[in-house]
């Protein structure tokens, strides 16, 4: 009976200096210690101290570049790729491993390995995975855990590659790796046993084989219960996203802190940040909580249900005059992207984005949480917007280096806004408003 020898894992040095790094080095541990492969890592980075806490925690690790790095750089910066793309991407070219294995497995950092994973490698012609959804008889799988038997698989790359170029921009703001599997390869995929790549949502199995996290972050689950939005580094565009940070995390929590004793037990968090984080979001959680979120979540699937929340909220607002908040954004020359909360749970009112140059050099985009309709003006543009949610807001893509951009927010309900700016490199620095006070 053939065996998996090998799985691999990909990073880049943005994910290293992230919770996503810490949950790779638990994952790793966890295919030392529950199962009989090596875990490899695929490195799109320099930092030596990264690749050395890599192979710290028992990984071999190779340095490489995703072969459509320019691309994505050059993506960033025009049509907000989001920031983990390169090594996002990386799972595909697996002939950077050169280990020579018939079959191969690929898992995203959040995943944990409580044993072997029971497969027949034969089943799987070119490419496995598990199956996420099914429509009208049509499925659609999940691209964190992928079975590659890599010399069919190797055949058809480059093919696939060309693919994956002409097409790179084409899936935002979803999962992009995951939609351009689905398109490629679709019917050809073989179905694996939901064990070897199960979500907590799915609820809580005490015989799995891999559970995957599925982008489970505890900060960012702490950001949302405490309604601290500056960490939030996902495309805002990315709805899918939204809906999972939202009623996938609140239906899960439950389950996930299952699977987090266990692995507790088996010393899955020694030597990494995650042991703390899981007790600070232990604290946050409540019964009330999760109710809140799974409702608000829900009220985002459709508009007809968003614009009755939003109606029912905002006749409960108080009849007087809007707040007013005013944020220079000044330069941008620096700044990637904006991101403007203009409630915490819910509201309405105007937004106002100064451009004295009139060269509009910045694109607008709101997420799902978010009604709104805009006026342009030579010198600006007005949005009139009501937003209910944990996750109501609005991306700011400047376009112009020599742009000199303003912004003010007039709004009704509880809406203590925020503005974060994103650099070129990712840091995140909060915009402090200028002037706060009544309209006259």
């Amino acid at each position: 009976m053939k065996t998996l020898k090998t799985v691999f894992f990909c990073i880049d040095d943005i994910g290293m200096t992230r919770e996503v790094g810490q949950w790779l080095l638990v994952s790793i541990k966890s295919v030392l210690t529950n199962t009989s492969c090596t875990p490899m890592v695929l490195y799109c980075g320099t930092s030596e101290d990264a690749m050395q806490r890599l192979r710290d925690a028992g990984a071999k690790v190779k340095a490489c570049r995703s072969r459509w790095a320019a691309e994505i750089e050059q993506g960033r910066s025009t049509r907000a790729f989001p920031l983990h793309m390169e090594g996002a991407l990386m799972r595909y070219d697996i002939a950077q491993l050169e280990c020579g294995d018939e079959y191969v497995m690929y898992a995203d950092c959040d995943t944990y390995f409580f044993r072997q994973p029971q497969l027949d490698l034969t089943s799987v012609e070119t490419v496995g995975a598990c199956v996420t959804s099914r429509t009208n008889g049509n499925s659609h799988f999940n691209s964190g855990v992928i079975l590659f038997q890599t010399s069919n698989y190797l055949k058809q790359s480059e093919v696939f590659f060309r693919f994956i170029e002409s097409t790179l921009g084409n899936w935002l703001p979803s999962s992009v790796d995951e939609m351009m599997f689905n398109e490629y390869f679709g019917t050809s995929i073989v179905e694996l046993p939901a064990e070897v790549n199960w979500r907590p949502f799915f609820g809580f199995n005490p015989n799995v084989d891999v559970v995957h996290f599925h982008g489970f972050q505890l900060t960012h689950t702490i950001y949302m219960l405490t309604r601290d939005y500056r960490g939030f580094e996902r495309s805002l565009l990315d709805s899918d996203y939204l809906f999972e940070m939202a009623i996938h995390r609140a239906s899960s929590l439950i389950a996930s802190e299952s699977y987090f004793s266990e692995m507790e037990q088996r010393g899955a968090f020694e030597g990494t940040e995650i042991a703390p984080l899981i007790g600070q979001m232990a604290q946050l959680t409540d019964r009330k909580t999760l109710c809140r979120a799974l409702m608000l979540a829900n009220a985002q699937l459709g508009r007809a249900s968003r614009e009755t929340l939003h109606l029912a909220h905002l006749a409960d607002m108080p009849d007087s005059d809007p707040e007013r908040t005013f944020f220079a954004l000044g330069s941008v020359q620096h700044t990637a992207r904006f991101h403007i909360h203009p409630c915490k749970s819910f509201g309405a009112g105007t937004m106002i984005i100064s451009d004295p140059s009139g060269t509009r050099g910045f694109s607008l985009f709101a997420n799902e949480a978010v009604d709104f309709s805009r006026r342009d003006f030579d010198d600006r543009i007005e949005v009139f917007w009501s937003g209910v949610g944990i996750d109501c807001h609005f991306l700011l893509l400047p376009h112009a280096a020599s742009a000199d951009l303003g912004l003010e927010l007039a709004s009704l309900g509880r809406s203590s806004p925020q503005v974060f700016a994103y650099s070129n490199t990712g840091e995140c620095t909060e915009v402090m408003p200028q002037t706060v006070g009544q309209t006259s």
